[in-house]
């Protein structure tokens, strides 16, 4: 059966098609007599946007460049011919894992909201429960997370072809490395998940990555359970994880359900639907209609029936929900403000939940069930207020107010909890990594790395939230205050029946002070709730105002100067209970929040602004990096960086006690300076609804870039949908292309003698993922390329190298996830001490019979745990993504003295076995692929042989 479709160009009409999708054998690849090398070069991008084709011209770039030292000598690579083809899409079929448990009841109650780090913390717990006192494999935790993010995919989610191109060239035979063709494909992922310019999508985008940090903080400790099976570290990992889940599910659906409650007031506050009866029967029918779309998409079968019985099927539910509407306002304690509330609560209300907690189970399982009992809770609350005499609400606001009134305690209590837990794992964690011998370094450098990316992943999106949402709201407040100002007037402030505790505990801001003020800036009787006419406060002037235009004239009057009230002034402002609620909810010690907030992003900005001023292009001439440098600009810049990592923890610290020290010292109103709330109540009143909507406009439009990026690394790593994971989706297409190379043969019957990988930034840990994968578990497809698995004797012969580029495996992910990604350091870097300082060449100068070899020969990452027969990695001084895999703060180009280095003069790459490295000066993160990277062309023509 033919495996591919091919899209043939017109200079390829002559090719056999049927050859092309000739059966190819099952090993190595087919000999001639004197054969040029045929290369498959597959490239794999890092981060961001990236169109269809844009890695495979980038590639060609690199190539059309050589010889890089003169322009304008002929080229190695005559041209590239470009081939469309249709590559079947295939999932990687693999074993599922063993997570079989036996829970007790209690954890069968709450197992719907277990997370997939849960799962791979059992089996680790097990493990070390079977088999006490044994090492652990290096390497099992992080190929038993892929398998479980593999597992549960069926395949076909994103359709059943992979449609992309083939570049075909020829290297000259007079050039360095003799003729060759190279065929050159790519590996395009990064469309997945990338936010649109659009407002609704990019905030949709952007809350997603918030609440999904906080599983990430989950996912470095449990990997780690195998390793950590004492109590402490147990007991750690519960914290935890209930801190997370109070972040992720109450507090974010809590907030949605605070929005629905006020917006059903609406209606009894607008003038123009205020009592009007039309408004709840234009609800009713509109209930009637969604009640009908409902119905048809989740009922089966084919429809048979009449076009006007078809017709009738439409219009008879909207008919009968303005009946029922009808009805309900004929009974006589029944009123068309309460029925337009109700109505909205479920129409508009269930809408909006709907909506948000559909696009929110894709990122955190379980939030479904808990979104819909807190919303049937919450409108009891409000129809018992409004419907039961002895509640005494007597009105739609005030029913409302009093309902808002218990979201917000719960809101506050599931942020007391987290605190509480958050405190709590701050504690244990400590205790954790703490209890580790000394005698045990390398673990004792991985717990403390786990546990501080996992306070870092839990008090980043906490802050985050926190602000975000206080934007929003702000400028929801201002909208509300433009339906009726106050929103809430003075007469219906009070605590609801059975909460006159809340305020004295803090779970909610206390109405009468709100109302003590309306008391005290207005006179209540002749000017209720300030709402008709405006006071005003008459002031003395100046005694030098007091001066005549004409002095021998007397005006004989006072003059004076009349102040309106309510005004803009803090102490003059029109008392309104939202907006004590928004600046009570970002508590007193608000100001201090920014401040610590605004530290930590400025030493992270102060850490990447010197790399960050190299992305750019600079023309041929310009002597300025990354185009060139000299080995001593390129050692300040990675020094510099290296500082910046130094400093993680501070930053980290910084954070935390942002988002969970402040709040917690000035939450019971602890001696706190009056400046401080005359300053949050400053800051937050700024935020007007103009403000708000500029700052997230500002956002969606520089943002998006930024976010899509982010959302790149988050995607990977993220274990939900179970049914089609992103890094699923990822090895498939990835693995399909991998097959289809493998089966490719020419007219001339032959197949590829090798493969080269070319991986930039998060496209390297994709590619070092699925092949460690692949080496170990392996498809039997792809036995030509060794990768069929370790218990597959007699696998093909077909080379694998690869060239990476700005790899974060080392510097970012082992630093962080040190537990998934042991195999790549036993001691990740900043576990227990700083970076050392920037290595130096070494005098004297190696000769070389006996050249330097800083890399030693077993030194991790070890290329055959990837099937890889040679490992090349390149890397700028200042990436701030990933540099060295196994040099240690090498950061010159070549071996030369400190003023010298630039290209062309030759560049020094350190080899030993498989592994070779090599700094290409100074730079940044994203010109490897282009004309200012000349040593990563000549790289990648070396491995096309």
């Amino acid at each position: 059966m033919a495996d591919l479709t091919e899209q043939r160009a017109p200079t390829e009409v002559s090719r056999s098609v049927a050859a092309a999708a000739r059966p190819a054998p099952t090993v190595g690849p087919i000999k001639a007599s004197n054969p040029v090398p045929r290369v498959a070069v597959i490239g794999v991008h890092g981060v961001a946007h990236h169109d269809p084709g844009a890695t495979a011209n980038a590639m060609a770039d690199l190539l059309l460049s050589l010889p890089a030292s003169d322009h304008d000598a002929p080229r190695y690579y005559g041209s590239f011919r470009s081939s469309g083809i249709q590559v079947p899409l295939q999932r990687l079929r693999v074993r599922s894992a063993d997570t079989i448990r036996t829970p007790t009841r209690l954890a069968k109650t709450f197992a719907f909201l277990q997370e997939r780090s849960s799962d791979l913390a059992y089996m680790g717990t097990q493990h070390a429960a079977l088999s006490p006192g044994q090492n652990i494999a290096r390497g099992s935790s992080g190929r038993e997370y892929m398998r479980l993010l593999l597992q549960d995919y069926a395949g076909g989610a994103n359709g059943d072809a992979y449609v992309t191109t083939r570049l075909e060239g020829d290297r000259a035979p007079n050039a360095p490395g003799g003729a060759a063709e190279a065929h050159i494909y790519e590996v395009l992922w990064a469309d997945l998940a990338r936010p649109t310019n659009s407002f609704l999508s990019f905030l949709l985008s952007l809350f997603q990555l918030i609440l999904h940090l906080g599983s990430l903080s989950r996912l470095a400790i449990d990997s780690g359970a195998a390793e950590n099976s004492g109590w402490k570290w147990r007991t750690y990992c519960s914290m935890q994880r209930y801190a997370v889940r109070m972040l992720q599910i109450p507090i974010p659906v809590i907030k949605v359900i605070l929005l629905i409650a006020l917006f059903s007031c609406v209606p009894a506050l607008l003038q123009s639907t205020q009592d009007e009866p039309w408004f709840p029967l234009v609800l009713g029918g509109v209930a009637g209609l969604v009640a009908t779309l409902l119905i048809n998409r989740y009922k089966s079968g084919t429809v048979t029936i009449s076009p006007i019985l078809w017709t009738l099927r439409a219009i008879f539910p909207v008919a009968a929900g303005v009946a029922l509407a009808a009805l309900i306002l004929k009974i006589p304690s029944a009123f068309p403000n309460a029925l337009s509330a109700f109505e909205c609560w479920l129409i508009m209300g269930a809408a909006l939940l709907y909506y948000v907690l559909k696009k929110y189970e894709d990122v955190r399982k379980g939030v479904q069930i808990i979104g819909w009992l807190l919303l049937g809770l919450s409108l009891a609350m409000f129809s018992t207020y409004l419907v039961v005499p002895a509640m005494n609400a007597g009105s739609v606001p005030q029913a409302t107010l009093w309902t808002v009134t218990w979201i917000l305690a719960a809101l506050r209590a599931s942020w007391m909890l987290l605190f509480g837990f958050s405190f709590a794992a701050l504690v244990l964690g400590s205790l954790a990594w703490r209890s580790i011998p000394e005698t045990q370094p390398d673990r004792r450098a991985r717990a403390r790395a786990a546990v501080r990316t996992s306070r870092f992943a839990l008090a980043l999106p906490s802050l985050l939230f926190l602000l975000v949402t206080t934007l929003l709201w702000t400028g929801m407040f201002s909208i509300a205050r433009g339906i009726q100002e106050p929103f809430f007037e003075a007469r219906f402030l009070s605590l609801p029946p059975g909460g006159r505790w809340l305020a004295r505990y803090h779970l909610v801001p206390d109405p009468e002070k709100t109302k003590s003020k309306t008391e005290k800036i207005c006179d209540k009787d002749s000017n209720p709730s300030c709402l008709k006419t405006n006071l005003a406060r008459v002031e003395p002037l100046a005694p030098e105002a007091y001066r005549e235009l004409v002095p021998t004239n007397d005006s004989k009057g006072q003059l004076s100067q009349v102040h309106p009230i309510p005004d803009g002034k803090p102490d003059n402002a029109r008392p309104e209970y939202l907006k004590d609620i928004l600046v009570w909810s970002v508590g007193t010690g608000f100001p201090l929040t920014l401040i610590l907030f605004g530290l930590a992003l400025f030493l992270l900005f102060w850490w990447a602004l010197p790399g960050v001023l190299t992305e750019k292009f600079p023309l041929r001439g310009q002597a300025e990096p990354p185009r060139t440098s000299t080995n001593a600009e390129s050692v300040r810049l990675g020094t510099w960086l290296s500082r910046g990592l130094d400093a993680t923890s501070m930053i980290t610290f910084l954070f935390w006690c942002a988002i969970f020290l402040v709040p917690t010292i000035y939450v019971w109103g602890l001696d706190q300076p009056s400046w401080l709330g005359s300053a949050t109540r400053y800051i937050v009143q700024s935020f007007a609804a103009s403000v708000s909507a500029a700052a997230l406009a500002i956002v969606v439009k520089y943002g998006s870039p930024v976010l899509s990026a982010i959302l790149d690394v988050d995607t990977y790593l993220r274990a939900s949908p179970e049914k089609a994971t992103p890094r699923a989706k990822i090895a498939e297409r990835y693995v399909s292309l991998l097959r289809y190379i493998t089966r490719y043969r020419s007219a001339d019957g032959r197949g590829y003698d090798s493969v080269v990988i070319v991986a930039h930034s998060l496209g390297t840990l994709i590619s070092a993922d699925l092949l460690r994968f692949l080496k170990e578990v392996g498809d039997p497809e792809l036995a030509a390329l060794g990768l069929a698995g370790r218990k597959v004797a007699n696998q093909g012969n077909v080379a694998i190298r690869l060239l990476t580029m700005g790899s974060p495996i080392r510097q970012l992910l082992n630093r962080f996830f040190p537990y998934l990604y042991d195999w790549v350091r036993d001691q990740p870097d900043n576990g227990l001490r700083p970076l050392p300082d920037p290595a130096k060449p070494p005098a004297p100068m190696p000769s070389p019979a006996k050249p330097w070899a800083p890399i030693a020969p077993d030194a991790l990452p070890d290329p055959a745990d990837l099937g890889v027969t040679e490992w090349v990695n390149t890397y700028r001084s200042g990436d701030y993504v990933g540099r060295s895999l196994w040099l240690d703060e090498w950061y010159c180009r070549t071996m030369g003295p400190a003023d010298q280095g630039e290209y062309p003069q030759p560049i020094y790459k350190a080899t030993a076995g498989a592994r070779s490295e090599a700094c290409i000066g100074a730079g940044a993160h994203t010109h490897y692929w282009d004309d200012t990277a000349p040593d990563v062309a000549e790289l990648l023509d070396q491995l096309i042989v």
